[in-house]
C-alpha cells in the first residue's frame, strides 16, 4: 500500500472516530465542529463523568444509596443532581448528611479547579 493511500486511510479513520465522539458527547461540551473543539469537549465531558463518579463513590461510603443521578446543562454550567436514600445503617443526623454532602460537592468542586490544566 503507498504512503498516499495510509495517509488517506488514517485521515478517513480519525474522521471516523471524531464523528463516534462528537455523537457521544453532549452539544454543551463542543462549542464549535472543528477537531480541537470535539476532543476538548470530550475531554470536558469526561471530566464531569469523573466527577460525578467520584461523588457518588463517597455518598456510597456515607451508606447513602444513589437512586437517580442527573447532570443538566445550560450556557457555561453544569448541574448535577442527585437523589439519595438513606441506609438504615447509617449513623448522621439529617443535619449530618446535608453537611457531609455539601463538603463532598465543595472538595470535588476544588479538585476539578486543580486539575484543570491537561
Amino acid at each position: 500500500m503507498s504512503h498516499i493511500a495510509v495517509e488517506r486511510n488514517r485521515r478517513r479513520q480519525m474522521n471516523d472516530h471524531l464523528k463516534v465522539l462528537r455523537a457521544l458527547t453532549p452539544a454543551f461540551y463542543i462549542k464549535r465542529c472543528d477537531q480541537a473543539s470535539i476532543i476538548g469537549g470530550a475531554i470536558e465531558f469526561i471530566r464531569e463523568l469523573h466527577t460525578a463518579a467520584r461523588i457518588v463513590a463517597l455518598l456510597e461510603s456515607l451508606h447513602l444509596e444513589v437512586l437517580h443521578v442527573n447532570i443538566s446543562t445550560m450556557d457555561d454550567t453544569a448541574l448535577h443532581s442527585f437523589v439519595l436514600k438513606i441506609g438504615l445503617e447509617c449513623q448522621l443526623s439529617v443535619e449530618d448528611v446535608a453537611f457531609e454532602v455539601q463538603q463532598t460537592f465543595c472538595y470535588h468542586q476544588e479538585l476539578d479547579y486543580s486539575s484543570m490544566a491537561i
